[in-house]
């Protein structure tokens, strides 16, 4: 025998003897014995995930089905989500989950959140005035950011109807028709919004004329955005969606956030937050597009 396999021998048996000693005296001692197969730590369980938008119906509405509280309603649907693959609808209403009676959306947030994904339940319906039951099994909830681009990239634009703080005019999408729109949502009170700004204002001014509308859309009251605009001035406009109808159907929960609309009315791209990386993508994606629609308009 070679003497390097020698020693790796000895070696080995040494090292067994002192786990064997090692062993002994731990349950002479009445310690732990080490154990080599010890068991893997237990998995982290993730919350459960429906993939709705939420909101609740009137309390009128609610007492013409026979319910003294007002009834949860789903506003979107993320496609691809729990909710989506069950077939369950826009304008679905919510009874039960698990046979315990679903009276307000935080409700209901709480109730799917305090569930893992994997879990089972089973939902009590209202659809159309007929009640249905279907059982869903619940999703791990993804990034937000790459649930809004699965929802929105390359679809047609939600349309919208939003009011102009100053002349309280309503302003809809097909007011924008043929034009390349951002959407900035934000409000006065978010830090990172208001750093954005300068950024956006800028961006309005290089392709005014030429294409490029950029919207300012919150949900402050109209005297807060007023006495913001007194002090900040900018050059694209800022719009009021006070009943948050708009920020529901872009499913806007982080600010800013920010779409980039082409001429054809396609959502072409979708931010969150206004960082140097995100900015610098948006002056980017606005340029192309720009420039899709100059070449797609009719030559004279």
């Amino acid at each position: 025998m070679r003497p390097r396999t020698l020693i790796a021998l000895m070696t080995t048996a040494s090292a067994a003897l002192t786990l064997a000693m090692m062993t002994s005296t731990a349950h002479a001692q009445g310690l732990p014995v080490p154990d080599k197969a010890a068991e893997a730590p237990p998995q982290k369980k993730e919350k459960g995930w429906l993939g709705v938008a939420l909101k609740t119906i009137s309390e009128e509405d609610s007492k013409a089905l026979g319910f003294d509280f007002k009834l949860v309603v789903i506003d979107s649907i993320f496609d691809g989500s729990p909710a989506h693959s069950s077939d369950l609808h826009v304008g679905d209403l919510f009874v039960k989950l698990d046979d315990v009676e679903i009276k307000s959306v935080d409700q209901l947030v709480k109730t799917v959140t305090g569930k893992n994904s994997g879990d089972k339940i089973i939902l009590s319906m209202i659809r159309d005035k007929k009640p249905f039951t279907v059982p869903i099994l619940l999703a791990l909830r993804p990034d937000r950011l790459d649930m809004m681009k699965g929802n929105f990239l390359n679809k047609p634009a939600p349309d919208f109807s939003v009011q102009n703080p100053t002349t309280s005019k309503a302003i809809t999408m097909a007011d924008y028709k043929g034009q390349v729109i951002v959407l900035d949502f934000w409000a006065t009170w978010c830090g990172p919004c208001r750093k954005a700004m300068p950024h956006l204002d800028g961006l309005s001014k290089k392709w005014k004329g030429k294409g490029l509308i950029v919207l300012g859309v919150t949900d402050e009251d109209q005297k807060t955005i007023k006495e913001f605009s007194a002090k900040n001035k900018v050059s694209y406009p800022f719009v009021l969606d006070t009943e948050r109808a708009m920020h529901r159907g872009y499913m806007v929960s982080a600010l800013p956030t920010l779409f980039v609309i082409d001429h054809e009315g396609v959502v072409r791209e979708v931010f969150i937050g206004g960082g140097e990386k995100n900015l610098t993508a948006l002056d980017e994606s606005v340029a192309r597009l720009i420039e899709a629609r100059k070449k797609a308009a009719p030559r004279k």
